[in-house]
């Protein structure tokens, strides 16, 4: 037994015996039979575990987060690095175009990560997008996709993340559903206008919706990278307060 541990235990049998002594007007501290202290031992151990179990969880949901955020800085870093690299390259133009969708799916992928394991924890929030859904619907092009998942027999957690996040105001709509109001004052405006290029050279074949060939810069994809990390770290903190407080 750890140090901590043995502490609480000597406590708590301290003060379940001052209790008992008082509730029994006894003068003796010790118990009416071997039963009684077996009794108290269980007591202990489901209080101890309990203790355990709740810090454990708490520890897990941070350390969690805290491995998704810098695995998302680690892979920024990477793709600036392969982008002063592309430079050089004579399929610089190529180069940027890849980087730039692969970026922008990175955070995607953290947004996505981070809805699904918040509707996990949370089975009554599946309930809760249901209803809005059914009262308000969620963004047009995604409206299909969310109607089948919803409409499904036995909906839980594991129908919602099984689908996919890709329309960014339906991950705007989520994120502040879960989260709080104060995630409306986040930048999601300007990812949004991220998302779109992307989409731009997945979804229109390489052309805006104009028609015009899609191009980046080195110094563009630079600045979406930046951008990226600035949202993720503005994200992080947003998450931790909504989550812990000031705890």
């Amino acid at each position: 037994m750890s140090i901590g541990k043995d502490f609480l235990s000597r406590n708590f049998l301290e003060e379940s015996i001052f209790w008992r002594q008082g509730r029994k007007g006894a003068k003796s501290i010790l118990f009416d039979s071997e039963l009684d202290w077996r009794e108290l031992r269980v007591e202990v151990s489901q209080v101890i575990k309990a203790a355990e179990d709740g810090a454990e969880s708490q520890r897990m949901t941070r350390h969690a987060l805290s491995e998704l955020f810098d695995e998302l800085s680690s892979d920024l870093s990477k793709a600036s690095s392969l982008l002063s690299v592309g430079m050089s390259s004579v399929d610089a133009p190529t180069i940027f175009k890849l980087l730039y969708v692969h970026v922008v799916n990175l955070i995607e992928s953290l947004l996505s990560s981070i809805l699904c394991r918040a509707i996990e924890g949370n089975q009554g929030l599946v309930g809760g997008f249901e209803r809005f859904f059914l009262e308000n619907g969620f963004s047009s092009g995604s409206d299909e996709n969310w109607r089948k998942i919803l409409s499904r027999k036995g909906l839980d957690s594991r129908g919602v993340c099984g689908s996919s996040f890709k329309n960014f105001s339906d991950i705007e709509f989520l994120f502040v559903r879960i989260f709080g109001e104060q995630f409306r004052s986040l930048n999601f405006t300007a990812i949004g206008s991220v998302f779109s290029r992307r989409d731009d050279l997945l979804v229109r074949y390489g052309k805006n919706i104009e028609g015009q060939p899609v191009q980046f810069t080195a110094e563009e994809v630079e600045l979406v990278i930046a951008t990226l990390r600035d949202f993720a770290v503005d994200l992080n903190i947003s998450i931790y307060h909504s989550l812990f407080g000031d705890r």
